[in-house]
């Protein structure tokens, strides 16, 4: 009889039941602090409507990547769909657990897999996400799976995995566009990867293709509403957010309502999108683009130490939910940020005491994984200087966060175990 299969048995009971209470953690404290649907979240709702009225819908401000999403729960729920939403993205955050722990088995000991797994279950920094229409959920669930199936593909080099890894790459930008220099970047790692499977350029060919098969939906609404080719919105959002990232250092603290944005920014968003023909949004393009070098030339040196400033704000976290805040006053806001300043360096110390003690420096496998795990809070940190910076956009690193900040915790313990065997 094989031992292992009852240990295998166990093992995959205990998934199920910290799973389970992973799910009902977070339906409990959505349930316990309601967010009301109000401003991202209508315009999500607005796309989905569009796309169940027209088929083909666009504006110039969201993409199609999560209101397609989400169309299937209004279709079926109609206005309790936001309920039904809420237990299938909370499925999806435990689910991203999941794949932290399968990473963890691959990279650590169980133990540590272990650490990942029940720390990211318990966390409220993404479960407080599972109760909005927001993309965070899906993009931190997206963000770690294309990770862990190019970790798979690095060690099998897999033709049929390389598909599927191309594709949602090519689908992560729909959902969250500021991804979209990530995804090119690891769409070429991906060629890097399969060269040598790559025969006369077929395998290139396919791979490109199921990557830019998700833009198919923007090039051709965009042409047939703005006559207009583009791959993402029509709007140069790019200079948009640099122009209003000049007025804005972070983002508005939840629950305030009575606050408000700079008349600038509310005027490059009134301008933006009045603009209606080709024409108008170049000319529209040029005139702020003008506006952010002229604001950059008179203080440079201003500009730079603002923008090393939002590498740090993306990582903050003063408060858990989008809109409307926890209770518990500062007391609660004092230990969510620092309990997240705890985590951010124990994963810290994490990837750098894998990456030096283990057998990294001599496997490729996992020198590659090292790589793309930093490249990835790299970019997170670089993508949104030119944004508002709001605490949320780095929400998708987090599944990096506490896997390696499993890894350290379980590291930590075992020393401290040597050290008390030691003295006693």
């Amino acid at each position: 009889m094989d031992n292992r299969r009852p240990a295998k048995n166990r093992e995959a009971l205990l998934i199920a039941v910290f799973f389970v209470f992973g799910f009902l953690f977070r339906i409990s404290l959505v349930a316990s602090f309601p967010q009301p649907r109000i401003w991202d979240q209508d315009q999500y709702y607005g796309f989905a409507l569009g796309m169940i009225r027209e088929g083909w819908h666009a504006d110039t401000v969201r993409l199609y990547g999560y209101p397609l999403i989400i169309v299937p729960f209004i279709l079926f729920f109609g206005d309790s769909f936001q309920w039904y939403l809420t237990i299938f993205q909370s499925l999806l955050d435990c689910a991203t657990a999941i794949l932290v722990w399968m990473l963890g088995t691959r990279l650590f000991t169980k133990v540590s897999a272990w650490a990942g797994y029940i720390i990211y279950l318990a966390n409220p920094y993404t479960a407080a996400y599972t109760g909005v229409i927001l993309t965070e959920i899906i993009a931190i669930f997206l963000v770690t799976l294309i990770i862990y199936l190019l970790f798979r593909t690095i060690s099998s080099r897999s033709i049929q995995l390389a598909i599927i890894l191309a594709l949602l790459l090519g689908f992560l930008p729909q959902v969250r566009p500021s991804f979209v220099y990530l995804t090119i970047i690891g769409l070429v790692f991906l060629l890097y990867l399969m060269r040598a499977r790559i025969v006369k350029w077929a395998t290139g060919t396919v791979l490109v293709f199921f990557y830019v098969l998700p833009f198919s939906y923007n090039i051709a609404v965009n042409v047939y509403r703005y006559q207009q080719l583009a791959l993402q919105s029509v709007d140069n959002v790019f200079i948009r957010e640099v122009y209003i990232s000049l007025y804005i250092n972070r983002a508005a603290p939840p629950g305030n309502m009575s606050f408000t944005w700079p008349d600038e920014v509310y005027a490059a968003w009134w301008d933006f999108s009045s603009a209606t023909t080709p024409q108008g949004r170049a000319a529209m393009n040029e005139k702020y683009k003008t506006f952010v070098l002229n604001i950059i030339k008179r203080d440079p040196i201003g500009f730079v130490k603002s923008r090393v400033a939002k590498v740090w704000y993306v990582w903050e976290k003063h408060y858990l939910f989008p809109y409307i805040p926890q209770q518990g006053g500062r007391i609660i806001t004092v230990v969510i940020y620092w309990v997240n300043v705890g985590l951010l360096t124990l994963a810290a110390g994490g990837f750098i005491q894998w990456y030096l003690t283990s057998a990294v420096t001599n496997n490729k496998i996992l020198r590659h994984f090292g790589t793309v795990a930093v490249f990835v809070i790299v970019y997170i940190s670089i993508a949104h200087i030119f944004s508002t910076s709001e605490e949320r956009f780095s929400l998708p690193g987090y599944p990096m966060i506490f896997l390696f900040a499993g890894y350290a915790i379980i590291r930590l313990t075992t020393m401290l175990d040597k050290i008390y065997d030691r003295e006693s």
